[in-house]
């Protein structure tokens, strides 16, 4: 599970892929949403009820452990179930926004950030969207700001990308400029 992870993390989709085929099932499809946990007296069953919700979702569900994190790749239509699971358990979690294949290694960073805020605030889960939701300037101070500055900023990456525009730069342009529009 650790290596099919790491390929994912790695961009080697179709070995991951491929991989976890012959061993268990398909992995999930896109959109998908990264949960990461830490525990300091984990509890005795965790894994093996992770195990049983992941037979229950084949393919939809695929948890790896990787140092100290315990981290679930779900569909948000089974997301619920899995943080039902993990709160049983006395799990703290992140979720990160959803994504795709290519985009697990912000999205493993953005659930890390929302752990660690779970764990600050004591609650059970952060969802990294309540991270970004709140502002760049609340963040600047205890927080890493670039992964909530990639989601707010994701929308104009993506519109550049599939329409061939230059929305990011002018915005670039913009800040540089005082945020003065007559510039």
């Amino acid at each position: 599970r650790a290596g099919v992870f790491e390929q994912l993390l790695a961009g080697s989709t179709d070995v991951a892929l491929r991989t976890a085929r012959q061993v268990w099932g398909r992995l999930p499809r896109e959109p998908v949403l990264v949960t990461t946990s830490r525990q300091e007296n984990p509890a005795p069953n965790l894994l093996e009820a992770l195990e049983l919700l992941a037979d229950d979702y084949r393919g939809a569900v695929v948890y790896a452990l990787r140092s100290d994190q315990l981290i679930v790749l779900a569909r948000p239509v089974h997301q619920d179930r899995v943080l039902e699971l993990l709160q049983r358990h006395g799990a703290v979690a992140g979720v990160s926004s959803p994504t795709g294949m290519d985009g697990l290694p912000n999205a493993l960073e953005e659930a890390a950030r929302a752990l660690h805020r779970a764990v600050e605030l004591e609650r059970a889960v952060v969802a990294f969207s309540e991270l970004s939701e709140g502002g760049m300037l609340g963040l600047l101070r205890n927080e890493k700001a670039g992964p909530v500055a990639r989601g707010l900023l994701q929308p104009l990456i993506d519109h550049d990308a599939a329409e061939n525009t230059g929305l990011l730069d002018t915005v670039r342009e913009w800040f540089a400029n005082n945020c003065v529009w007559d510039k």
